[in-house]
């Protein structure tokens, strides 16, 4: 009996809010079990989404609901219910905000809390809703789509309302609905924030008041009021009405949250009503002025071009470059050379200091102080290679490039020839990042 109350309030307050809003049509419904909707009211717009689970004994777990706002919006509160565990604000490189909620277990015997926050001013382009979730079996669900939500006016306190039949009407812009006897006048006043019914009632947080006039002794309107803060689709809360004296009777009716978690609909019978439950039920409102806002770091601007190590005067170039071949050692072909002894000017007879560790003294072991005496074979030609410089703390003389490129294959060098080792390069980092479908697959 109570699945199917609830479906019909589903149904019900889907087509009322359907109609009177002209940003959504019928053919967006392709997610039902999902309602975002905005209402206007003095301080602000506040924006709910609502998320009914397909099965009411069905137990939730790793919940995440995430709602990305357009770079304009102008963000001023998220309301944080008890069930949330986790909740943070993050601003793109775009400067667009993603609102999180996190819940990490629902019990199959609650419903899930509406996710809620207020901005300045109504959206002017599509927010995107991100849910995911996982049943108690371990499967992961996931809902995506990007809308407008429509918007019901709610920034007027009071005002009178002519019902000509027993539909639901707007109480002008109080937000309020109302179903009444043909041929009444209404009055209707949403009381303010500060006033509620004394302590003495117990723990109680007060979701709306409402005033109605005009009804007659023994008759009942139906109402459906716009909550003082969002809630769980389908919560009960108790109905109290104000006596003539100023105190409070409990009334034996209920009060339902709608199944977008923005209103409670009971049956009002005149006077003044307060509809309340349990303070654990009441939402948190953190300002955005307290809320931290995690920023994306900005992209880094590319760094300079390090100076070269030395002047080059030789044609050459020292640019590295990712991904090139080596090239292989140039050969010059070696004129023939007299048998006339050739001076070692290669080496000079002077000892190499070690200033690669300077603290430590190293002998210079490699080249003994010994004349290098001409081994070449007399009048025959020899073809000698170029042997790449082992050091770039001075400039470049011999004719070669010392062009580096890291990734590709390298040839074989021509024999004789020294070639040295590339360097190796750490691969960049790549954090994936989720990037829901742009395409909405939903619109409520």
């Amino acid at each position: 009996m109570t699945r199917s109350i609830k479906l019909i309030i589903i149904v019900f307050v889907s087509l009322v809010l359907i109609s009177s809003a002209s940003a959504q049509s019928t053919p967006d419904l392709i997610a039902p079990n999902i309602f975002v909707r905005g209402i206007q009211l003095p301080q602000g717009v506040r924006y709910t989404a609502a998320f009914i689970k397909p099965d009411e004994n069905a137990a939730l777990q790793n919940i995440s609901v995430e709602i990305t706002l357009p770079a304009d919006a102008q963000f001023t509160e998220m309301l944080v219910s008890r069930q949330v565990q986790f909740h943070v604000v993050r601003k793109n490189r775009q400067r667009q905000l993603t609102l999180i909620w996190q819940i990490s277990r629902l019990a199959a015997d609650q419903p899930l809390d509406s996710f809620s926050f207020t901005l300045a001013q109504p959206l002017s382009a599509e927010l995107e809703f991100y849910m995911q979730w996982q049943t108690a079996e371990g499967e992961q669900k996931v809902e995506n789509f990007f809308e407008v939500p429509p918007v019901v006016n709610a920034t007027q306190t009071e005002s009178l309302v002519y019902i000509e039949r027993s539909d639901f009407v707007f109480v002008d812009d109080t937000g309020v609905q109302v179903s009444a006897p043909p041929e009444t006048f209404l009055t209707a006043r949403v009381l303010p924030l500060n006033f509620n019914p004394p302590p003495e009632y117990g723990n109680i947080w007060w979701c709306s008041l409402l005033e109605l006039r005009g009804l007659a002794p023994e008759s009942n309107a139906e109402v459906i009021m716009p909550l003082r803060r969002s809630l769980a689709p389908f919560t009960a809360l108790q109905l109290f009405q104000q006596q003539a004296d100023g105190s409070w009777a409990a009334l034996e009716g209920q009060g339902i949250v709608t199944a977008d978690g923005q209103y409670v609909m009971y049956t009002h019978p005149g006077g003044v009503v307060a509809t309340g439950g349990p303070a654990e039920i009441q939402p948190d409102a953190l300002p955005a002025s307290e809320i931290v806002i995690v920023e994306e770091p900005a992209v880094p601007p590319p760094a300079d071009n390090p100076p070269p190590a030395g002047e080059i005067t030789d044609g050459t170039s020292n640019t590295i470059i990712i991904g090139e071949v080596a090239a292989a050692p140039t050969t010059v072909p070696y004129t023939a050379v007299p048998n006339t002894a050739v001076p070692n000017t290669a080496v000079p007879n002077t000892p190499v200091p070690n200033t690669a560790m300077p603290n430590t003294a190293v002998p210079n072991t490699l080249v003994p102080n010994t004349p290098v005496p001409n081994t070449a074979v007399p009048n025959t030609p020899v073809l000698v290679t170029r042997v790449a410089p082992t050091s770039t703390a001075g400039g470049i003389s011999d004719g070669t490039s010392n062009t580096i490129i890291i990734g590709e294959a390298r040839t074989t060098p021509t024999v004789g020839a020294t070639v040295g080792v590339l360097p190796t390069v750490a691969a960049s980092t790549v954090i994936a990042t989720f990037a829901p479908s742009a395409t909405p697959i939903g619109g409520i």
